[in-house]
């Protein structure tokens, strides 16, 4: 075990020495705290005994330097003292220190001190090497999680390129259609494993960002401009589990599609809306709305044949929302939930 001992007496020093090299460890002496603290910096000691009275920084403030050190908590503290009050030990507990030991030091009591603080340090060892091993295989996990996820992208990219390459070759305009939705579903569902593979949190992605950057998509896929149709977005900076936002991108994705299929036939002074609130705690409230001609009311939402909208049905289910339709001035969607961590 490696020791780190301060004294700025030389005789005491000796003894220290004497008595840790008895009990086998390693050990290194210093006069000064300024000349302990930058050894303390540069290398690993699991075990430190400082003097309390030291020219310049004295132990107590060493004692505190130490422990915001790296690596500072991993160190067992005796601090020793001329000092015998009875706030000394509320003292140099305050400081970080784990215990302390009065002078004139008698030789046995210094030896059954270092003993225990040999124990003390032994199982701190132990706990930290299990705590690395833990941050090593949590690692571990997180890399092999992260691998997963771009393999899935990769592979829905693969899915996603498939589908365009068939689509092209169709010459039905509506089969076509058929093939760039389903195009569209899939990268919505791509781009969530792309942003989990860069990003830290691999149970959560930030909501906005997402968001913005899945209508931009559909809004190439479409080939619409804001000139002809001016899209708002009012997504507040917020994370969201994975549990929830793939069904919630994927219901956007579908909303949205059918908004610039639809409801702006001459592409022309089209205004379109989506937004997502939170009006009471852990709910969710999903707002996508156009000034369109309006969804027919011989529309039943729960009986269409529409792919799109069986889809979002399915996906309002699975996330045990409600749905509400306003028809009126446009089409408006209102899907309010509960995300699943909360």
């Amino acid at each position: 075990m490696k020791v780190l001992a301060v004294d700025d007496s030389r005789s005491m020093r000796f003894a220290l020495e004497s008595s840790l090299i008895s009990l086998g460890h390693e050990v290194r002496l210093c006069e000064t705290a300024e000349e302990a603290l930058e050894e303390f910096k540069n290398n690993t000691y699991h075990l430190a005994v400082l003097d309390w009275v030291l020219p310049g920084m004295n132990g107590l403030d060493l004692c505190r330097e130490m422990r915001k050190a790296p690596g500072g908590d991993a160190c067992i503290i005796l601090m020793i003292t001329s000092r015998n009050r009875d706030q000394d030990l509320e003292e140099v507990l305050a400081a970080g220190a784990d215990d302390y030991l009065a002078k004139p030091v008698d030789e046995k009591l210094l030896l059954t001190r270092l003993k225990v603080a040999e124990r003390m340090a032994s199982t701190l060892m132990a706990r930290v090497s299990m705590e690395n091993q833990l941050k090593e295989s949590l690692r571990d996990k997180e890399t092999l999680i992260k691998e997963v996820h771009h393999r899935v992208k990769n592979n829905l990219q693969i899915v996603s390129s498939l589908l365009a390459l068939q689509g092209r070759q169709v010459s039905d305009e509506e089969t076509r259609g058929l093939f760039n939705e389903t195009e569209n579903r899939v990268q919505s569902i791509s781009m969530i494993h792309e942003k989990l593979y860069r990003s830290d949190d691999l149970a959560s992605l930030d909501l906005s960002e997402y968001v913005n950057d899945l209508v931009r998509q559909l809004f190439m896929s479409f080939d619409v401009s804001s000139s002809e149709v001016s899209v708002s977005v009012d997504v507040p900076e917020r994370e969201m589990d994975i549990d929830s936002l793939i069904p919630c991108g994927l219901i956007i994705n579908e909303l949205v599609s059918n908004a610039f299929k639809y409801a702006f036939p001459s592409r022309k002074d089209g205004v379109l809306h989506i937004g997502i609130t939170s009006p009471t705690e852990g709910v969710t409230e999903l707002v996508v709305r156009d000034n369109g001609p309006g969804l027919s009311p011989e529309i039943d939402i729960l009986k269409t044949r529409s792919m799109g909208l069986r889809l979002v049905n399915a996906l309002v289910k699975q996330l045990k929302g409600e749905l509400v339709i306003n028809r009126k001035g446009g089409t408006g969607f209102r899907i309010t939930f509960r995300e699943r961590r909360s």
